[in-house]
């Protein structure tokens, strides 16, 4: 999770809520009304600021950094002063110093103004073959990335920015009372889109000794907003003398203390006709949270495209103006004991077609056998069709070694089987739950080209060189045909899910890194993501 959080006001009853970034739903704390969250990244813009306005809080944040610089050299005199000096006279000491400030302290002139910044989200998977002494395997790597970067003239505005805190950074919608807060007033856009995502912040399994033979990246998911930050310039007197103060109103502290020429420009500032006003939809839309087919109460997670209800098995996503149901099928238990507890999880199927090393291949094991001889899928396979299904999981598993695995595994262990698919529902029960879906059928189709190293087991990777690894991957061109969501049954024994025929295990638990096996959440909660952030 990202930790941006969206601040809004619920249509329902007018109680204020704060919903993650990405999030699409959120239920009112207030009245319990589910809200789908209307959010457009193409139009959407956001503000930055503490809310407040007057110039009596203009010279109390002035006051304050000057209280606590004053608070930094009293602690250092009394540090040096021994046990002997009293806690009380150095409080006693800072209120006197606040009231003798604020008589000092005239405020002249004060300018408010936003700043243009872009945030830009991506998502980014690397397809690695790589060797680790004598051992060689190829491996799936899937982080998530938050880069900021200035929307303003560096070289006009040298605002002593050094980067947002993202990690806690609290969004709310440029609205008209933003707009009356800064008079209309942004610093003016620099020429060029900005910049793409940086790749080379990937982080790596391979150890120092380790050796990369072929690798294959890219980003396939971003999402960016334009975001304005609150800032002040404040001309004030102090004894006699004229001070010059730039202040950051997202943090409500000061950025620099200007001279009187770098001061002209921010005086020279005029109200802007170049951002776009008030969005006219509205924050959110008010849903009956009740499944459409039997009324039972829908408890989806936040993030999630497609939930499930628990009563009757239905798979519901939101629409314009309600929750709808949406067709699925699914695919028959696989053989072997009776399991303790079933998972139910979603994939997107894609009919597979692949153009590589000169050569069409419609079934996946031909295309394995292209490598080495794959034994095991004749065991595995439940179905032999032409063209073969490509199952990409539909949840975002991903931030973690652990979860990249689980992964793999969930991508190789469906398209060995290729189970048949039904056009059914299964039967509730209590020791049955189902994942829901937070991948787009469309985000699904980007991420398959680099999920391709996970139908390769360990006799085929041995195979592997950086010549068929980039005729029969990074080169090759994937062409999938319509989506299907289809949902596989993950049987439970001790509450660990065990991939047949692959190495690895996908627990309902949380992740462990003391297994010899990858352990993966399955559960609501999504596993923790990797961010790196600028």
């Amino acid at each position: 999770m990202s930790g941006i959080t969206i601040e809004g006001s619920c249509p329902e009853c007018g109680a204020p809520y704060r919903a993650e970034l990405w999030d699409r739903t959120h239920v009112c704390e207030y009245c319990e009304s589910l809200l789908a969250l209307a959010r457009d990244d193409t139009r959407d813009v956001y503000a930055v600021s503490d809310g407040q306005s007057g110039d009596a809080h203009l010279l109390e944040i002035l006051v304050r950094h000057e209280t606590e610089a004053y608070r930094a050299r009293l602690a250092a005199r009394q540090a040096r002063a021994g046990p002997l000096a009293m806690e009380p006279l150095l409080f006693d000491g800072l209120r006197e110093f606040a009231e003798r400030l604020r008589g000092e302290f005239e405020l002249l002139e004060r300018v408010d103004f936003f700043v243009p910044y872009w945030l830009r989200e991506s998502a980014v998977a690397e397809a690695i073959l790589g060797r680790r002494g004598v051992a060689k395997e190829s491996y799936l790597q899937l982080f998530h990335t938050e880069e900021l970067s200035r929307g303003y003239d560096e070289q006009a505005f040298h605002l002593r920015d050094r980067g947002l805190k993202i990690g806690s950074l609290r969004l709310a919608r440029l609205t008209s009372r933003h707009l009356e807060l800064a008079g209309g007033r942004f610093l003016p856009l620099a020429s060029g889109p900005p910049a793409e995502p940086r790749l080379d912040r990937a982080r790596g399994r391979l150890r120092r000794t380790g050796q990369v033979i072929r690798r294959h990246r890219g980003v396939w998911r971003a999402r960016q907003l334009s975001l304005y930050k609150h800032f002040s310039y404040a001309s004030v007197a102090r004894r006699g003398h004229e001070e010059h103060y730039l202040l950051d109103r997202q943090f409500g502290t000061i950025a620099a203390r200007l001279a009187a020429a770098e001061a002209q420009g921010y005086r020279a500032l005029q109200a802007s006709t170049g951002v776009a006003g008030p969005p006219e939809t509205p924050d959110a839309r008010v849903l009956a949270s009740e499944c459409p087919n039997c009324g039972w109460e829908l408890r989806a997670g936040q993030q999630e495209l497609i939930s499930f209800c628990t009563s009757c098995c239905h798979a519901i996503t939101t629409g314009e103006k309600r929750l709808e149901l949406l067709p699925y099928e699914l695919a028959a238990l696989p053989p072997g004991p009776v399991p303790e507890a079933l998972v139910y999880f979603p994939f997107w199927a894609f009919p597979f077609q692949l153009d590589a090393g000169g050569c069409r291949f419609t079934r996946i094991r031909d295309w394995l056998a292209a490598v080495s001889p794959q034994p095991g899928l004749t065991r595995i396979a439940e179905s032999d069709p032409d063209p073969s299904l490509y199952f990409v999981p539909a949840r975002s598993l991903y931030g973690s070694p652990d979860a990249d695995r689980a992964f793999e595994q969930l991508v190789g262990w469906a398209a060995w089987r290729q189970p048949r698919l039904l056009r059914e529902r299964p039967v509730p029960c209590e020791r049955a739950r189902f994942a829901g879906s937070d991948l787009s059928a469309a985000e699904a189709a980007e991420l398959a080209r680099y999920a391709l190293v996970g139908l390769h087991d360990n006799a085929s990777t041995r195979r592997l060189n950086g010549r068929n690894f980039a005729e029969l991957i990074r080169d090759a061109t994937l062409e999938l045909g319509p989506p299907r969501l289809a949902v596989l049954p993950l049987p439970l024994q001790r509450g660990v899910w065990r991939a047949e025929g692959l190495r690895g295990v996908v627990s309902g638990g949380l992740l462990t890194g003391d297994l010899p096996l990858a352990r993966a959440t399955l559960s609501h909660g999504l596993a923790p993501r990797a961010r790196v952030s600028s």
